[in-house]
């Protein structure tokens, strides 16, 4: 025997997957846009540790010139 009708329940579940999909989707891009987030907050991190190195060892330099210039 063949189901004529089934009280919508077709439509139903293919709406329910429809929303399902449609909030994976937007779970996928929100993540998406965390990491992005992350990542250049890290890098940016990153630069400013470089540079804070960069200028640590500019001063240790100079330290040492000074003290070069104090003994002579």
């Amino acid at each position: 025997s063949w189901t004529l009708f089934n009280g919508y329940k077709n439509q139903t579940q293919v709406k329910t997957a429809r929303l399902a999909e449609e909030q994976s989707r937007l779970q996928f891009k929100n993540i998406n846009s965390q990491l992005e987030s992350e990542l250049y907050k890290l890098f940016k991190a990153y630069l400013n540790t470089l540079e804070a190195l960069t200028l640590e060892e500019e001063n240790s330099q100079i330290a040492k010139e000074n003290v070069t210039i104090a003994l002579e």
